[in-house]
């Protein structure tokens, strides 16, 4: 923990870093950002943002033996760390932007998914790379698919609610920092 605790503080202070934290999430955030997710079923499951994989080594124990998890990932030490603690077959690590999502899904023959989960720090990119973010995860969400973003913030609020019908928001105190975990049903 201390080792990726260091990690994102590295990145954090880089020039033009777009991570969001000086920390990993908080285990108490991780199950909450993954409690709506039924892991029993067969699963197209997306992850954006997932730094040193803290989210990403949870839904990998979780998620049965037919389901598959992308993640998407821009930071090439995140990258680094990533492909090297993780070597499940179940699992797609991609160093790219989320907003191409649909690129990935083409190429292995995937109509739509059904869960997102987002690290993503939102506020800090730009409106048009975070528009084209959400509106491509609404876009390939099935019915009824879930996306579950968390910010330290409310300023991404209207961003969600602009394109998921359904939005609830939650306040969890226990993480550094204090956290909003959005949920958004298509």
């Amino acid at each position: 923990m201390l080792k990726n605790t260091r990690k994102f503080l590295v990145e954090f202070f880089k020039p033009n870093s777009r991570v969001g934290s000086i920390t990993p999430s908080s285990s108490f955030l991780a199950n909450k950002m993954l409690r709506n997710i039924d892991f029993t079923q067969d699963s197209v499951i997306i992850e954006y943002g997932p730094g040193t994989g803290n989210f990403t080594k949870k839904i990998i124990e979780k998620m049965n033996a037919n389901s598959k998890l992308y993640v998407f990932e821009l930071n090439p030490d995140f990258i680094i760390s990533l492909r090297k603690d993780i070597s499940d077959p179940r699992v797609k690590i991609i160093c790219d932007s989320a907003s191409n999502l649909q690129k990935y899904l083409t190429e292995d023959g995937i109509t739509e998914v059904d869960y997102i989960v987002s690290s993503l720090p939102l506020s800090l990119l730009p409106k048009q790379v975070r528009d084209s973010i959400v509106i491509e995860a609404h876009k390939n969400l099935k019915k009824g698919g879930i996306m579950t973003q968390f910010q330290y913030s409310q300023q991404c609020k209207g961003l969600f609610k602009d394109s998921f019908a359904n939005v609830s928001t939650e306040f969890t105190p226990f993480n550094f920092p204090p956290a909003f975990i959005y949920v958004c049903v298509k």
